[in-house]
């Protein structure tokens, strides 16, 4: 089963169900544990990110094999868990942002810091990644 999700990763993203084998490969709207790369040039947003997020996590079962664009194969709790972190990091670095926080403030802060050890070390620096959810908040 092939299902469109837009806009997330980038403005046409995609998810399939290999409905035979149980298995659900979420692309690029699936990192499992590392940060994802929101691509705002090809109309990728946080929001939408999140919402293919938590689009994944209500199509994916407890006993479903989930294949994530990068990281490690998963299961449900790393769906739940990639949705929380992304969640949570948008709230933080928008509530920092908000009364005026430079991006080099945010970063300074520590805002990703719960994370950090288990998911700021993939293709791209943490920075780099509080620095996407910063422009997109």
């Amino acid at each position: 089963m092939f299902a469109e999700i837009s806009p997330a990763h980038t403005d046409f993203d995609v998810s399939v169900h290999f409905t035979e084998a149980d298995i659900f490969h979420a692309g690029d709207t699936l990192g499992n544990r590392p940060d994802p790369f929101i691509d705002y040039a090809a109309g990728g947003s946080i929001d939408g990110t999140i919402g293919a997020a938590e689009a994944n996590v209500a199509k994916v079962t407890s006993k479903m094999m989930g294949i994530p664009g990068h990281g490690t194969l998963g299961h449900q709790a790393d769906l739940l868990l990639s949705c929380d972190v992304l969640v949570e990091m948008r709230d933080i670095i928008s509530a920092l942002k908000k009364p005026g926080k430079s991006l080099a403030e945010v970063i300074a802060a520590k805002s990703a810091a719960r994370t950090d050890d288990e998911w700021g070390k993939s293709f791209q620096r943490r920075a780099d990644f509080v620095a996407l959810v910063y422009r997109g908040v």
